[in-house]
């Protein structure tokens, strides 16, 4: 709600309130405060293994994804076909070191703000 005195928006929803209402970016504001990536999404499993198929099977949808950019626009966006499609080509779509050092120290820090119960989670890169 527009009363709110602060929210979460992502996606589309984001873009048409920044013409609104002042924005901060997160991602910025992390990596500015800690030095490392912000990682805003992944694919994650409650089990401890994951079957090496559906690795696979993710692998290749991210890289099918990620080497035609523009098959994954939708037809109707908020910005110009180009504007999306350069955004979408800035992005990262692996995690190396620097983001598992993000993604631990985010979950300390979650940890420490007790949001977790048992903060034990462990990140596995493929």
């Amino acid at each position: 709600p527009r009363h709110c005195e602060a929210k979460l928006l992502i996606g589309d929803k984001a873009m048409k309130e920044l013409a609104i209402a002042p924005a901060m970016d997160l991602g910025r504001e992390w990596t500015e405060w800690t030095g490392l990536p912000f990682v805003y999404a992944a694919w994650i499993s409650r089990h401890n293994e994951v079957s090496g198929r559906a690795v696979e099977e993710l692998t290749r949808a991210r890289d099918q994804g990620v080497g035609n950019i523009a098959s994954v626009i939708p037809p109707q966006t908020v910005f110009p076909f180009e504007t999306v499609k350069t955004y979408l080509e800035s992005l990262v779509y692996t995690l190396g070191p620097k983001e598992i050092e993000g993604l631990n120290l985010f979950r300390d820090y979650v940890s420490q703000g007790e949001f977790l119960e048992q903060p034990k989670f462990q990140y596995a890169v493929n």
